[in-house]
């Protein structure tokens, strides 16, 4: 894993990467976190870019296929026209909706958009899954077809002479940054895939730009919110409303670290494809990286759903029907989370299986596979949440202690309920290793050192200040703030 950012990014500003263009396209801020998603799988699970045996691998391979080919046959059949309707704010949400009260509910979209009736939301799949149903949000349009158009036009690309060429060039402007790049990640060459991966950006862009143009043609939007800016679909939106004038607000939707790529540039340099303004949790994240845009369109306004639910599970007073006393890990839908898993299976041998459970709580990403993946802490007799029933705020609040190894957010949701807190020191980046310094949590090395720290009774859970108070407020508030230099009320 990459633990020195800063010479990642020295060499991104030595070689002007974010300027390098084929044919209008920065395909470097294309293929950049995607680059730097396949580097750190490869530096956790060795020469392998994956931990699996060939067969697992073929398998996964096969199973991806037959989603995306699901997808793209069903895109046919999805709405393709988008009728003229002037909006004030545009919502681009690509997150994976989660059941609240009986709806399917976008955790960062919904109480904002609830807030604003002149407003529509753009919505794609999530993982090329079908879209949930009972949706909360109103005023939704799901753009599977335009989003299968892009991906079809990069497929054809691959077989064609003008995708040779560019593969070439790509190689030629990329060969002596890229070897220094796979330097930092202990690799002896430079994986062919890294230049194709920059290829493949072009073609889809190039068609999906069209839409994302004709899109902000015909809802005429004052300002558009968004999740997840380094999504492609996001990157190409905020590129065509920079061109328009736009303004663009992306809301943290997740841990934004020094060693998030997508949320650390170069000093000094100017990304198109960056929204204009960054909405974080608190003050707390605003230190954590380093973002192309100015200071003051940084703002703290915490995280509405996450304030709201939180204080639901805090304020009700009913008994837990839990008899035993839970141990809770927390999954990443990275491949690293089968080695955790195993820490875990270690770890339930030790313990009094009478008195302690511990439940796996699966990242949505892992949720369709998790039989695969997670078939052998299943059969250790490990409870695996691979849905959202039970929440991830009604297990915070009957967890005993949580166990963690990657630098997600849901880590920061459990100290919010003083739960003690454990990191897994061979699989944390920098960011986990510094709540571990500054007493936040506890680091471990393997199943036993856990279980010697996890039944040690001198040791409690902490609060810190990760998430601003009245979010929502202060949310609607900033928004207010930026709609009213259009003209529009209330000021």
């Amino acid at each position: 894993m990459l633990t020195d950012w800063d010479d990642f990014l020295a060499i991104e500003k030595e070689y002007k990467l974010s300027q390098l263009e084929i044919e209008g396209c920065n395909y470097w801020q294309y293929g950049r976190s995607r680059l730097m998603e396949y580097l750190t799988t490869v530096a956790i699970n060795g020469d392998k870019p994956y931990a699996k045996s060939e067969k697992a691998l073929k398998k996964q391979h096969l199973q991806n296929a037959k989603i995306l080919v699901a997808f793209l046959i069903r895109s046919r059949f999805s709405a393709r026209r988008i009728k003229k309707s002037p909006c004030d704010i545009l919502f681009a949400s690509a997150v994976n909706r989660i059941e609240y009260k009986g709806e399917a509910y976008n955790q960062f979209v919904d109480p904002i958009m609830d807030l604003y009736d002149n407003s529509v939301l753009l919505e794609p799949s999530y993982n090329f899954r079908r879209h949930s149903k009972n949706i909360h949000s109103k005023n939704v349009i799901f753009i599977d077809y335009y989003e299968a158009n892009a991906i079809i036009a990069y497929y054809l690309h691959k077989f064609t002479r003008d995708y040779k060429e560019k593969l070439n060039i790509v190689k030629n402007q990329l060969s002596e940054p890229m070897r220094k790049i796979c330097d930092l990640f202990r690799l002896d060459s430079v994986p062919e895939v890294m230049y194709a991966n920059m290829v493949d950006c072009i073609a889809r862009r190039k068609n999906y730009k069209k839409f994302c143009i004709k899109a902000l043609k015909c809802f005429s939007p004052k300002l558009i919110v968004e999740t997840c800016h380094y999504s492609f679909e996001n990157l190409v939106m905020n590129e065509a409303a920079y061109e328009m004038g736009i303004q663009v607000v992306e809301l943290q939707h997740g841990g934004a670290g020094k060693t998030h790529c997508a949320y650390n540039y170069p000093n000094n340099v100017f990304i198109k494809q960056f929204p204009t303004h960054f909405f974080a949790f608190s003050k707390f994240w605003m230190e954590k990286f380093n973002l192309p845009i100015a200071d003051e369109n940084i703002l703290s306004v915490g995280a509405p759903y996450k304030e709201m639910r939180a204080t639901e599970i805090l304020n009700d007073k009913k008994v837990q029907s839990n008899d035993k006393k839970i141990i809770l890990f927390l999954m990443e839908g990275i491949d690293s989370s089968r080695q955790f898993a195993e820490t875990a299976i270690r770890l339930n041998e030790l313990i009094d299986n009478n008195k302690y459970q511990i439940i796996l709580k699966l990242h949505p990403q892992d949720y369709a596979a998790w039989q695969d993946k997670y078939s052998d802490a299943a059969n250790a007799g490990l409870r695996i949440v691979h849905s959202n029933n039970p929440d991830l705020y009604e297990l915070f609040s009957e967890a005993e202690c949580q166990v963690g190894a990657n630098n997600s957010t849901t880590i920061y949701e459990g100290l919010n309920f003083g739960l003690r807190t454990f990191i897994d020191s061979n699989l944390a980046g920098p960011e986990f290793a510094s709540l571990c310094e500054e007493g936040y949590a506890q680091g471990f090395a393997n199943a036993h050192e856990l279980y010697d720290k996890i039944f040690n009774p001198n040791e409690s859970g902490a609060h810190g200040e990760f998430w601003e108070k009245d979010a929502l407020v202060k949310t609607k508030n900033a928004l207010d703030s930026i709609l009213c230099t259009y003209g529009i009320s209330p000021c």
